[in-house]
């Protein structure tokens, strides 16, 4: 008769294994969790939706909360047109660094042209934020600004 913990009806040598299968059971199920992550395009519609709805609960003027959805919008715009050209960017950049008769004025070229879009979008994000002030005070604004910073710090993954 075995006596001792675990089932009965277990082998010892079974018992000695339930405490790993239990880590590693747990261990997976953490992973995950972990990381269940939002793709970053979703990521940042829902961070601007929350924006959005964060305008219709804070900003009490329709005047100004149409124009903060108007900039919002134009911002999501801004950052999702800006993933989709940092993707080809680094499509682009794999591929011809990956040909061997790719040339060093080709690679240039491109790093260029990227660079031009990046400065293009970082001022129309900047015109973008300068609008959303202007169209809050200064206690409105410190209720959305969390949003924006959300929305800017997700658009970068």
């Amino acid at each position: 008769m075995n006596v001792g913990f675990g089932s009965p009806g277990l082998r010892p040598g079974l018992l000695s294994l339930q405490a790993p299968l239990k880590f590693l059971v747990v261990t997976l199920l953490c992973a995950a969790c972990a990381n269940h992550r939002l793709p970053p395009k979703e990521l940042v519609e829902a961070d601007i939706e929350a924006m959005q709805e964060a305008v219709a609960a804070k900003i009490p003027d329709a005047q100004r909360a149409a124009r903060l959805n108007m900039s919002i919008s134009q911002l999501r715009q801004q950052l999702l047109t800006f993933q989709a050209e940092r993707d080809r960017f680094q499509f682009d950049l794999l591929e011809l660094n990956g040909r061997p008769d790719a040339t060093r004025p080709q690679l240039e070229a491109r790093i260029e042209q990227f660079d031009e879009q990046r400065v293009a979008t970082r001022a129309r994000v900047f015109e973008l934020h300068s609008e959303m002030l202007a169209a809050s005070t200064a206690e409105e604004w410190k209720a959305l600004f969390p949003y924006e910073r959300a929305v800017l710090t997700d658009s970068e993954h």
